[in-house]
């Protein structure tokens, strides 16, 4: 069984049993449930691992946090999601030029606070807001969905059909997910009021976003048709991605209005919703500017992305090759998640293991070769002008579409490898900007929407 084999069997079970209509207590359970569901399967299956623990803004007492979220908003059109993750400088490279442009048009965006990056900013915290809401509004939701608990048998016994469907089809288990989540359906009603009435006291009817997961915070802000929400593109996506790829539906709930992405590839192979509105806004100021340089390139040098879902296997997979290779120099770059670094002992002495703090774009920058499994800087690593390589490891299907162009190759075995270091490096434009085209002015498209 392979991811893909696990992601056609979803899709074919949305299909076949119009999941995408489903309503319980006024949740559309689907687009609700559907990453925990595909994660927990992928995991039950051995085919990704569980990533480790990420810090929590609650292991943080900044006092200026503890209450920023409690405050009733200052009044404006506009709110801005931040990525969780940011540069070494404390930068986010997807959202901040957003914020600026907003400002050079006269609007002052609440910018809401994700992550750890953000304590002590002063700005509302997600994650605390969620938890926050996810208690005021308790009782109220329960009541909302009592009468599933009392007179639900059929929506339960779909559920479970659904659940024994997708364990035959895979072979994997639904695990705690077994037994119809109506916790789900209470935490979801109960954020989604609270969003709503922030929303409504801040008078927002646009929301920027990265991470379209955050599915009660979207229903919210397009609540009664009153928002409009635009998720920019932070990442990797595909045809199978959990969140934006929807084959059977052109419209499903809790998804954003509209995709801002890098370039065309992205909008042509990633399976969006029919309905959402796109735009090709280019490459982050962060790739355009080595993009824009002559990077020297260092003889024999190959840099392996990590991926926390799969670390252990592409160690494994790259001290295979570099064992066949000594006359090469292979670099590990860790992923921001993997917070637990593996050990360099063991390792051949051609393969040196870096920080996850180091800056991937830079390193990718100077070396010839990158290997990866589905990695957003595999893509970065064709507009830098380098070989990329993609292990046949468990979500090499998310790049399927770069592989099946010629753009990078994947690598089933030593040969492959050997064939790929045959490769002149690229030195067509015209790739890198399928991929990552020119970024555009993005004062002018802001100030054209609210001036």
């Amino acid at each position: 069984m392979t991811l893909a084999e696990v992601w056609d069997a979803f899709a074919r079970a949305e299909r076949e049993e119009r999941l995408m209509d489903w309503r319980v207590a006024g949740v559309y359970v689907w687009p609700a449930m559907k990453t925990r569901l595909l994660r927990q399967f992928g995991e039950s299956l051995a085919l990704i691992d569980e990533t480790d623990k990420q810090p929590s803004v609650f292991a943080i007492e900044n006092a200026i946090d503890l209450k920023t979220h409690l405050k009733k908003p200052a009044k404006t059109q506009v709110a801005v999601v931040p990525f969780v993750r940011r540069d070494k400088n404390g930068n986010d490279p997807f959202t901040d030029p957003i914020v600026s442009a907003l400002r050079a048009a006269g609007q002052e965006p609440l910018v809401f606070g994700v992550g750890t990056h953000d304590d002590g900013s002063g700005r509302p915290s997600l994650e605390r807001m969620n938890k926050h809401f996810a208690a005021k509004h308790r009782n109220r939701s329960i009541l909302r969905v009592l009468p599933f608990v009392f007179f639900g048998g059929a929506h339960r016994t779909r559920w479970a059909k659904l659940v024994a469907k997708l364990e035959e089809a895979t072979g994997g288990s639904a695990g705690r997910f077994k037994a119809f989540p109506r916790w789900l359906l209470v935490e979801f009603l109960a954020q989604e009021r609270g969003f709503r009435q922030y929303f409504n006291a801040a008078g927002i009817t646009n929301v920027f976003m990265t991470n379209a997961y955050r599915r009660s915070l979207i229903s919210a802000a397009q609540y009664k048709g009153r928002g409009w929400v635009i998720e920019l593109q932070h990442g990797l996506i595909s045809d199978r991605h959990p969140e934006l790829a929807w084959p059977n539906t052109a419209w499903p709930a809790y998804v954003p209005d509209e995709f801002w992405g890098w370039g065309r590839y992205w909008l042509e192979n990633s399976d969006l919703a029919a309905g959402m509105e796109t735009r090709v806004i280019g490459a982050p100021e962060n790739v355009a500017r080595l993009m824009r340089q002559s990077n020297a390139k260092l003889p024999g040098s190959v840099l392996v992305i990590s991926q926390p879902e799969q670390s252990q296997k592409l160690i494994e997979a790259t001290v295979a090759l570099a064992k066949l290779h000594p006359e090469l120099n292979f670099s590990i770059k860790p992923h921001p998640k993997e917070l637990e670094q593996a050990s360099e002992a063991g390792l051949p002495s051609n393969v040196k293991l870096l920080s996850a703090s180091e800056n991937a774009l830079q390193l990718m920058a100077n070396v010839e070769t990158v290997l990866g499994v589905y990695s957003t800087a595999l893509i970065e690593a064709l507009a830098l002008r380098c070989r990329v390589g993609v292990f046949n490891l468990p979500g090499f299907e998310h790049i399927q579409s770069v592989i099946a162009r010629g753009d990078a190759k994947l690598l089933r075995g030593p040969k492959d490898f050997d064939a790929l270091l045959e490769q002149a490096l690229p030195t067509d434009d015209s790739l890198a900007n399928y991929y990552w085209a020119p970024p555009v002015d993005l004062d002018a498209v802001i100030k054209e929407m609210y001036v």
